[in-house]
């Protein structure tokens, strides 16, 4: 092997010591270099790990927003329909409650009319009836008085009124 080597021009005491030097750089590279180079790594693949973690928790939580808030838009039509709904209800109530009461007034009025129209018709033939016995008495007087006394008069003008009445 020692023939071997002095061909290639290798001399075994430097091969060895090359040897030595190449296993201290591996170890002093590997202790300073690899390690801290793969614990620098392994950090930055966790810092990207965490923040793809979080991007991805941050949309689910978006979605998360998104959903109430769809879930209030549609709670909130809801009620807002609700409140036009009551609200045309108490408006047709009012209406209705108005136009009832107008109704009513309107009613008392026509009979309060009635009322005051049947008074003055009772009235007008109050004064009819007075009028006519008094025209009656006038007339009667004038035509009785040279034949019949006061008293017969009266009786006359009586039964005459009565008839009136009766027919009245």
């Amino acid at each position: 092997m020692e023939l071997l080597l002095e061909k290639l021009g290798l001399e075994p005491h430097i091969l060895l010591a090359q040897i030595i030097n190449f296993l201290i750089l591996i170890f002093v590279l590997r202790r300073f270099l690899y390690k801290p180079l793969i614990k620098f790594l392994d950090k930055r693949k966790d810092i990207i790990e965490k923040g793809l973690n979080d991007a991805q928790k941050a949309k689910e939580e978006l979605s998360k927003i998104q959903t109430i808030k769809e879930e209030k838009i549609i709670e909130g039509e809801r009620e807002a329909d609700k409140i036009i709904e009551k609200s045309k209800k108490t408006a047709e109530q009012k209406s209705g409650l108005i136009l009832k009461e107008t109704q009513e007034k309107s009613e008392g009025i026509i009979k309060e009319a009635k009322q005051m129209a049947e008074e003055e018709k009772k009235e007008a033939k109050q004064k009819l009836k007075e009028e006519i016995r008094d025209l009656v008495f006038l007339v009667s007087s004038k035509i009785l008085e040279k034949n019949i006394g006061q008293k017969e008069n009266e009786e006359i003008i009586n039964q005459q009124l009565n008839l009136l009445n009766k027919k009245v």
